[in-house]
């Protein structure tokens, strides 16, 4: 690294650092638990934060952002709140003259500002220390002072071997880092932006279930909620930043909806929106079930009408009536971890020696 360069690193990390950002959220407020909704006995309220993405020139912005996309959600009553994927992504807007550019300027532009072979990537890993900071403190002090466990989306963050990960993470009420997941399964276009993929599946044990965090992408295979649910997974929350317009409901549901059809449990799903760097993202943020634990029969339990804009979608939840489903419907009884131990790798292995192409030739 260049000397002008560390010392912009230093400068950053200065701009940045916790004390601030912490005490200007020190006064923010929230209503006190007495003065939230009563809960029915034995149900647990969450929700799903659906954020427009914005760039940020001071990480005072971003808190701000952040607070006002939580605040209704503790108001409603919500003991757990989930945020979107890519929760940094904005803080590039921390770099000069970015935050500008950053709505409809494609991507390639945007790196190309700072040479010929930089990649995505190379940026989030500059920016990390200042990124990390204003992610960690805002998310922390917002956990602790509304009492709730905040999943606070995903970030993009520099991992101890040097290499950048799509990072999702989930506080507790107290403020402290419960669990984090790395995202399992990448997009084609984030390789190529140099992020690299996690290895392992984490599972959470809160009071009232065990939790698992599947990034965006991960929700498209059967085996992420597979291996979740024989880790004793009940709850799914899937921060999502999805490339799509215009927006195509039948495209989301073959994601997490389509999860729990085959392995039932509960689902956060948050989905980040608006456009960036030359992206539109969309979604419908929803708290979903198997069809037999819905009301309506059709998995949702509470959805964000407008794909487009920030909202929200509350509901609750009864994980007693969810493991009598579990039971009663012998699904997890049918599950085959010996015959998915001695026959998958193989397959997963043989198909990876032919370059992804399976036997037909397709991918």
């Amino acid at each position: 690294m260049r000397p002008w360069e560390a010392a912009f690193r230093r400068y950053l990390a200065w701009r940045c650092r916790p004390g601030p950002i912490r005490r200007r959220l020190e006064r923010m407020s929230f209503p006190p638990a007495s003065e939230r909704p009563s809960l029915p006995p034995g149900r647990v309220r969450v929700a799903a934060v659906q954020v427009r993405i914005r760039p940020y020139e001071d990480p005072g912005a971003y808190a701000d952002h952040v607070y006002r996309c939580l605040l209704p959600a503790v108001k409603g009553g919500a003991q757990l709140v989930a945020f979107p994927e890519e929760m940094t992504a904005g803080l590039v807007g921390l770099l000069p003259g970015m935050a500008s550019r950053l709505e409809d300027i494609p991507v390639e532009e945007v790196l190309g500002r700072f040479g010929p072979d930089v990649r995505v990537a190379d940026v989030f890993a500059f920016i990390d220390p200042a990124a990390r900071t204003v992610y960690h403190t805002t998310f922390s002090t917002l956990a602790r002072r509304a009492g709730v466990y905040l999943e606070a989306g995903s970030a993009n963050l520099l991992g101890e071997d040097g290499r950048v990960y799509n990072e999702a993470r989930l506080y507790g009420p107290d403020g402290s880092l419960l669990g984090r997941q790395r995202k399992l399964n990448l997009l084609e276009i984030e390789r190529q932006w140099g992020l690299a993929a996690g290895d392992r599946l984490e599972v959470v044990g809160l009071p009232f279930a065990r939790v698992m965090m599947p990034v965006c992408n991960d929700a498209g295979y059967w085996e992420t909620f597979r291996m979740g649910a024989l880790a004793g997974a009940e709850l799914a929350l899937v921060p999502q930043a999805d490339p799509e317009a215009p927006f195509n409901p039948w495209n989301q549901l073959r994601g997490t909806w389509s999860r729990l059809q085959e392995t039932p449990m509960y689902a956060v799903l948050s989905c980040m929106v608006g456009r960036f760097a030359g992206f539109e993202l969309t979604g419908q943020s929803a708290v979903l079930a198997p069809l037999a634990l819905s009301p309506g029969g059709d998995g949702v339990l509470a959805r964000v009408d407008d794909p487009r804009s920030e909202g929200m979608a509350l509901a609750d939840l009864d994980f007693a009536a969810l493991r009598n489903y579990r039971v009663q419907s012998g699904v997890l009884a049918g599950l085959r971890p010996r015959v998915y131990t001695r026959y998958l790798p193989a397959l997963y292995r043989e198909l990876a020696a032919r370059g992804g192409k399976t036997a037909d030739g397709g991918g």
